[in-house]
């Protein structure tokens, strides 16, 4: 599994058919903030899962969103994920993540 933090923000990346991709972001849900894939997740990815690990166990509490992500089928792409409160879409993202993606067919 490859996995990428916000500092890979602008990269290139290879991935074979059939890897897995974690973005790890940080959130804090209880902002009205989240991550959300804009406009959606490309048709070569499948979403697997998403946890949320909270920094401490306190009600409140910012922490790591992993977004974890499979290559399904061979091509290229762009993965963007904006930070942004639902409710306020006119509003611009607090953050934007993209990447380049290039899939290639499993060997």
């Amino acid at each position: 599994m490859l996995q990428l933090k916000f500092s890979d923000n602008g990269s290139d990346i290879e991935l074979q058919q059939g890897d897995l991709l974690e973005l790890i972001l940080e959130s804090n849900p209880t902002t009205g903030y989240q991550w959300e894939f804009e406009p959606d997740l490309p048709p070569i990815l499948v979403q697997q899962d998403w946890e949320f690990t909270p920094y401490a166990e306190r009600i409140g509490s910012s922490g790591l969103l992993h977004m974890r992500i499979q290559a399904q089928e061979p091509g290229s792409a762009s993965l963007r994920v904006v930070y942004r409160r639902p409710f306020l879409r006119t509003h611009p993202p607090l953050h934007v993540f993209e990447i380049t993606l290039e899939v290639r067919p499993a060997e």
